[in-house]
């Protein structure tokens, strides 16, 4: 098949069909990488991929959700493009004879509940849950599971004020008979309650293998609806998940209590299916039924005289990986003495690449302790220089010196000499020790010298027998009063 749509996808072959159209395997002509082309008739009568592409635009920033590639429409089909993803749940589900283990219900329970609580988180439920719907990834994202089929999703409240969507009833079925609530066959407006309790059956069927109401028979559709309607609400879930654990049946009892407008309890559903997993003992390596090998045949059991590791779920949104080794081993083992006790390998920091690396072995002996070789001192020729500060790497450079010149049989490098204090120059602390100055040395009048004959009548402004300390001689002479003669009129008549 040679056929290029949108100018840019070519078709490669058929994989899927069904009422709304036909899904095919695409080739992208710009960077040559397999896509998903969706056709739906341009001509239908109710079209969905159009409203299906804006709800792919909605929900892009989902890790559960394939992104939107590209949307149009020509002559005959509206066409819609999305990232190319595995098989089905359903698919792999007949593959592996149509029973999943426990191990791998619950490892695709925990991520089917986060693609429904981010749906319902944006504001639209989706009210088509089945295996069909749910997809695992290719290549880097082979374990993680997507949702798909937007189709029959429906807007439950309102963006801005969240105001939910009235009550009604009497409506006819959306969706798939198999999988959907008791409220949903009764005609009943779905919410997300419904949503939880069509999660519930899918496990179920894939624990099983088949459902109490599969198979029935009848004339119409309608009838037939009926009929699995009766048998659902009839079956208790104590019979329903006879055989399985009872954190199946705390999972119904609780959804089936939540009214109309009620938030499901995600937080609590995810944390009922991990503590499950933990008490199991099962291996979180995302290894399912459909992806072993064949000589791994004991995934899914509980592990015994192995070293487990398991999930220790500390909060909602962070897990820790934990090892404990059974006691069987432990029991066995020898005794551990001090010495083979040893601690964790450290990590260290490559100077080259900068990445954290381990240490891969571990020195059986004790490192040998490096010796230095230092230069000979000689305690008649040592330099006093400071040990810190900025004069440290003046000291290591003298004693550099030292050892050369002895080495060289060379003499002693000469002391620069240093130029000693003058004896005019007074250091703080000879002021102190110099004698005390009379009242007549200490008291030197500013006044200029043509001013002498008026010096009678300067007050003394101090009488004190201790000396003035050298710092607070121009305060002091600036504390003195002026004499009343200095004034302007005096200056003016002399």
């Amino acid at each position: 098949m040679d056929k290029v749509v949108g100018s840019r996808f070519r078709l490669v072959k058929k994989i899927g069909s069904g009422s709304f159209g036909q899904i095919y395997l695409g080739e992208d002509k710009t960077t040559q990488e397999n896509v998903a082309v969706k056709l739906e008739p341009a001509n239908a009568k109710i079209p969905q991929l159009s409203y299906e592409s804006k709800l792919y635009m909605l929900f892009s920033g989902s890790i559960s959700v394939p992104r939107l590639i590209w949307y149009g429409s020509e002559v005959d089909y509206n066409i819609m493009t999305i990232d190319l993803l595995g098989k089905s749940l359903e698919d792999l589900f007949s593959q592996n004879q149509h029973k999943f283990s426990l191990k791998t219900v619950l490892m695709l329970a925990d991520q089917m509940i986060s693609a429904v609580e981010y749906m319902h988180n944006k504001n639209f439920i989706h009210r088509d849950i089945k295996p069909d719907n749910f997809l695992i990834g290719r290549n880097s994202k082979a374990n993680q599971v997507f949702i798909i089929d937007f189709g029959l999703a429906k807007k439950y409240r309102d963006t801005t004020s969240h105001i939910h969507i009235p009550f009604t009833d009497g409506k006819s079925l959306t969706g798939t008979a198999r999988y959907a609530s008791v409220n949903a066959l009764r005609g009943m407006e779905q919410s997300r309650r419904d949503d939880m309790e069509s999660l519930g059956f899918v496990w179920l069927y894939m624990l099983r293998g088949t459902l109490p109401w599969m198979g029935l028979d009848a004339k119409d559709r309608k009838t037939k609806y009926e009929r699995i309607c009766s048998v659902k609400a009839k079956t208790k879930f104590d019979d329903l998940c006879r055989g399985f654990p009872i954190e199946f049946v705390e999972y119904f009892n609780d959804v089936r209590q939540l009214r109309f407008t009620d938030t499901p309890n995600y937080s609590y559903y995810k944390q009922l299916f991990r503590e499950l997993f933990i008490r199991q003992g099962y291996l979180w390596d995302y290894q399912y039924d459909w992806s072993l090998s064949p000589t791994k045949t004991n995934y899914g059991q509980p592990l015994t005289k192995q070293t487990s590791t398991i999930y220790a779920v500390n909060s909602e949104k962070s897990k820790k990986l934990i090892s404990v080794q059974s006691a069987n081993n432990l029991l066995e083992s020898e005794p551990c003495s001090k010495k083979s006790v040893e601690k964790p390998l450290p990590l260290h920091r490559s100077r080259t690449t900068g990445m954290m690396n381990e240490e891969i072995e571990r020195p059986q002996t004790a490192k040998k302790k490096e010796t230095v070789i230092k230069p000979k001192e000689d305690p008649k020729r040592k330099i006093n220089t400071p040990l810190s500060g900025k004069h440290e790497d003046e000291r290591i450079v003298n004693r550099i010196r030292v050892s050369i010149r002895e080495e060289m049989n060379l003499p002693p490098e000469k002391k620069p000499q240093q130029n000693k204090p003058t004896d005019n120059l007074l250091k703080p602390r000879q002021v102190i020790e110099k004698a005390p100055k009379t009242e007549k040395e200490s008291i030197k009048p500013s006044v200029p010298s043509r001013f002498v004959q008026g010096q009678s009548q300067h007050k003394e402004i101090r009488n004190n027998s201790n000396p003035p300390r050298p710092h607070f001689e121009a305060e002091n002479s600036a504390r003195r009063k002026i004499p009343s003669w200095m004034t302007d009129k005096t200056l003016s008549r002399k």
